[in-house]
């Protein structure tokens, strides 16, 4: 007799969850990595602007202006970009946690069907076992009758 999990179809679903789940957080966890490159280069930009204006080229008031105009430019810019990242560091806990619940859910299915495969593995045992008890019953009465 051959194992058949009843549960099989709900498990085939899990693992397709399982499986969802885990893009979706690695998705999320990309986004996050490139909002964090993308803050990098923006400092990067504000350090090369503070550089410049501690070793002015001209003296021209226009050129400061221009500099102040640029650095508060990249400071709201870097603050807008904290802030999604913020929101992206959020989804990725969110899509974290949805995938560690699917993992959980699908690891309870797959005990579940080892416990059930363990017990048709002992059912077939016991039925093996009555099997060869019936026949070596069998073969002792077929002996005792015969003498």
């Amino acid at each position: 007799m051959k194992f058949r999990f009843s549960l099989a179809q709900v498990l085939k679903w899990r693992r397709h969850q399982t499986k969802q789940a885990q893009q979706a957080f690695l998705a999320a966890q990309q986004s996050r990595l490139a909002q964090e490159r993308e803050i990098e280069h923006i400092e990067e930009a504000l350090q090369e602007l503070l550089e410049q204006s501690k070793q002015p080229t001209s003296t021209d008031p226009g050129y400061f202006r221009r500099l102040a105009a640029a650095r508060l430019a990249l400071q709201r810019r870097h603050a807008q970009e904290k802030q999604t990242l913020e929101r992206l560091i959020r989804e990725e806990e969110k899509a974290q946690k949805q995938l560690l619940e699917a993992r959980k859910a699908e690891e309870a299915l797959k005990t579940l069907q080892t416990l059930e495969y363990e017990r048709h593995k002992q059912h077939l045992l016991e039925q093996e076992r009555d099997f060869m008890d019936e026949q070596a019953l069998q073969t002792f009465l077929r002996k005792d009758s015969s003498l």
